[in-house]
């Protein structure tokens, strides 16, 4: 009986060996065990070999103990909380608790009044040795975009927009149809705000069921979007309702650019074919237009981001 009860006490008091946690990455240790001398022992939390402690001390089965930090004198450290770094705990009054953290070399001293940390406190400097601290959650870290990232997502959303729209005048006597797209691309990889853009339009007119005309349009442009106005979208006061549809736009003003661009119209007329060019336009503004209010709006949302991220 003699022999078991030495046994007993030796599987109390002695530490397992290389036990890891969590809560002190790439440290090795042991968990704890309370009141070890008495007769109601309980599971504790993980303490690393390198950290200070004393038998009195009472550690929480989720709390932690790490780096080279001191817990002594019948310190409590509970909850889900941590000591770690070079950080001190003592006194019977200390109380840590929650997911307080006390580290680098805060020192928590309960030795003569009643001090707690709690909450999701953190005490990285400074003595504590009266009182209550308290902190609410942290709210969680949102990740922020880079200046490359919004502007690139802008040019994807702009560069798959395809807009097929009718414009309808005078009754059923006049239809005309539009058909646009974009593509762009980021012009300097060390300057994202600099895009060029191309807007291709074809448009059929119909009268009398034959076609009008059937002109088609190309705009290039060099523009630093940190430098543009944006408005909302409307309904476009030069169109009208037909068959309960609408058209909506949106437009983009003060586009500066060396850059210009070219007209190709190709117009048809009972005299045979008649091909023009206009060159050296300027472009000041732009106009974004379809039947979607909901894709409009998607895409306004992606060009006033990309506008914010470059400072405008």
């Amino acid at each position: 009986m003699r022999f078991l009860l030495i046994v007993v006490s030796i599987v109390l008091t002695t530490p397992v060996l290389a036990a890891t946690s969590s809560k002190c990455p790439g440290e090795e240790g042991y968990f704890y065990t309370n009141d070890r001398h008495s007769k109601n022992p309980s599971d504790g939390g993980f303490i690393s070999h390198d950290a200070d402690v004393t038998d009195d001390i009472w550690v929480g089965k989720n709390a932690a103990i790490c780096g080279f930090s001191s817990v002594t004198k019948s310190a409590r450290i509970l909850g889900r909380s941590v000591v770690c770094g070079n950080a001190k705990v003592h006194g019977s009054r200390a109380r840590i608790t929650g997911y307080a953290r006390v580290c680098g070399n805060a020192e928590v001293d309960g030795t003569h009044q009643e001090v707690t940390l709690q909450g999701y406190f953190e005490a990285n400097s400074g003595v504590y040795n009266k009182g209550t601290y308290t902190a609410e959650k942290p709210a969680p870290k949102v990740k922020t975009k880079s200046t490359k990232e919004v502007v690139s997502e802008f040019v994807k959303a702009l560069g798959s927009f395809e807009e097929t729209y009718y414009a309808f005048t005078d009754g059923d006597i006049r239809k005309m149809s539009y058909e646009e797209e974009y593509s762009i691309k980021i012009d300097d990889a060390n300057n994202p705000c600099e895009v060029v853009v191309t807007k291709s339009t074809e448009r059929e007119a119909k009268r009398d069921d034959y076609y009008a005309l059937v002109p088609y349009e190309e705009q290039t442009f060099r523009v630093d979007l940190g430098e543009l106005d944006i408005g909302e979208i409307i309904e476009s006061e030069w169109k009208k309702t037909y068959r309960g549809m609408l058209i909506f736009t949106f437009s983009i003003d003060r586009i500066k650019s060396d850059d210009l661009y070219v007209f190709a119209y190709e117009k048809h007329t009972d005299d045979g074919d008649t091909w023009y060019t206009r060159e050296y336009e300027t472009i000041d503004a732009l106009w974004i237009n379809g039947e979607s209010k909901s894709e409009l709006q998607q895409l306004n949302a992606k060009f006033k981001a990309a506008i914010e991220a470059c400072g405008g």
